[in-house]
């Protein structure tokens, strides 16, 4: 239900180079929001706003204010853990197994999912 979300903007960097995307999205939405927001114009992230109407769907016996407040978070939360994971995998300093593991991207999966159906 969520892996739509996630998976597309991991893995985008060539072999050997770093992953960067999400801490570039997040980074430029939390400094320069209304230019992001003006340069996708709901065009360049089409499939991002067609999945969260596809979510609202399975939240469709909750109040429009909780829907909207969860999609926030989910949002929020997936960019955070993703730009928190690239910035993990780059880091040479000491190992981090748990960021390297596709069990990560499966629960963040499964969080999300929780984020949705959870009862309010």
């Amino acid at each position: 239900m969520t892996d739509i979300l996630i998976y597309p903007s991991v893995g985008m960097a060539g072999t050997g180079q770093q992953e960067c995307f999400n801490r570039f999205i997040v980074m430029l939405g939390m400094t320069h929001r209304a230019f992001l927001m003006e340069v996708l114009g709901g065009k360049h992230n089409s499939g991002y706003l067609r999945c969260l109407n596809h979510l609202r769907f399975y939240m469709s016996g909750m109040p429009d204010h909780i829907i909207s407040q969860r999609l926030i978070f989910l949002g929020a939360m997936l960019g955070s853990v993703l730009a928190s994971r690239e910035y993990e995998l780059a880091t040479t300093a000491r190992e981090h197994p748990s960021w390297k593991s596709h069990e990560l991207l499966e629960h963040l999966s499964a969080t999300l999912v929780a984020i949705i159906l959870s009862p309010y």
